[in-house]
């Protein structure tokens, strides 16, 4: 993997034990996790602010130190502005062991502060649980917590993102019926398209590239973004759904049954009408070996977004994932009993290491 970010000297700083420890109970096929009036269990005193790019990296720095093997940590790229991208690779038997992975990407829309947030809780659960929790024994994890630094560090200062990369993707018409559109909604959504679309978008190359690179082991992917409370799965470019929107819609249900009932669960058309170019759609288009493609809407973005809320919410969609894992890897398991597993993951020692 190409290695673009320049290294910068790594700071240390004293970091404060959580005063108390919150318990995840495990079972067969179930995954819930036990809630304090004030969760901690997160190390919430380690991100007791919305995190900017630079501490974003300070903060893996010092999981990376903390646990040598359970994460890996590369910059896959840069930003139009020069910031750093990074991928976050998550397991529980430094990578001798080769799994099937989630990935999980988070801040794509630049204004869903808790869906960053909420990644680099994910981040920190794990490498703390990754012993004893039920998450990483199913799959390991590959996290993109913040996709696009760039927007993310002006919602930071108050100012509106230029670049929406939720609905910046490519796409190609004619996949499905456009007969039942109406031919002003399909101009609506086509403006609307062509107005945020950013051809020379680096970030959205190096999240394709960064998919792309390791799709021998991803089953699984899963968009972090702000827009309700629901978990959406292809098409929005058209009314018709996939072939396998069965498969589809029970791995989402099977999520939303352990901490996240209230969610709803349809496709992109549904919920939010004719929208082209999401992620999801993308990759279903693009990528033949990734089936299972989700937007998982964690808050509703109009509210006010008070960070006490985010260790709740990390849990929750932490939850939901691990549950949707199962039944992925379920779905998958006799297939792969033939299949030659995925190869190792190798990724640099440290963020910004050269050699």
């Amino acid at each position: 993997m190409s290695r673009y970010f320049r290294k910068r000297p790594y700071r240390s700083r004293k970091i404060r034990k959580c005063p108390t420890k919150c318990k995840r109970k495990s079972k067969k096929d179930n995954c819930r996790l036990k809630k304090t009036k004030k969760s901690t269990n997160l190390n919430a005193q380690r991100l007791a602010e919305y995190l900017n790019n630079e501490k974003i990296q300070e903060h893996l720095n010092r999981l990376l130190e903390k646990y040598p093997n359970n994460i890996q940590v590369e910059a896959i790229g840069s930003s139009k502005e020069g910031r750093a991208i990074y991928l976050v690779f998550i397991t529980n038997n430094g990578g001798d062991i080769p799994k099937n992975a989630v990935f999980i990407e988070a801040g794509s829309n630049g204004e869903d502060l808790i869906a960053v947030a909420s990644a680099l809780y994910i981040i920190d659960y794990l490498c703390k649980n990754a012993s004893t929790s039920n998450t990483l024994k199913v799959m390991d994890y590959f996290v993109v917590p913040c996709t696009n630094p760039d927007a993310y560090e002006l919602t930071l200062h108050g100012r509106k993102p230029k670049v929406n990369l939720a609905t910046s993707f490519p796409f190609t018409l004619g996949q499905c019926d456009l007969e039942v559109i109406d031919d002003d909604q399909f101009i609506k959504a086509s403006k609307k398209w062509k107005e945020n679309y950013d051809f020379d978008s680096p970030e959205r190359s190096i999240l394709i590239n960064a998919i792309a690179s390791f799709r021998f082991a991803i089953k699984l992917f899963i968009s972090l973004q702000e827009g309700g409370e629901k978990i959406v799965y292809p098409f929005g470019m058209a009314k018709q759904e996939p072939c396998d929107v069965e498969d589809l819609a029970w791995v989402a249900r099977m999520g939303i049954c352990g901490c996240c009932k209230h969610f709803q669960v349809g496709s992109v058309y549904q919920h939010y009408g004719l929208t082209f170019g999401t992620i999801i759609d993308f990759l279903r288009l693009f990528t033949d070996s990734l089936k299972f493609t989700y937007i998982i809407h964690l808050n509703d973005r109009k509210k006010i977004q008070r960070f006490d809320e985010v260790p709740e919410r990390a849990e929750n969609v932490l939850c939901c994932i691990t549950l949707m894992a199962k039944n992925v890897f379920d779905h998958y398991n006799v297939e792969q009993r033939e299949v030659t597993p995925p190869k190792k993951i190798v990724f640099l020692n440290k963020i910004g290491d050269d050699k």
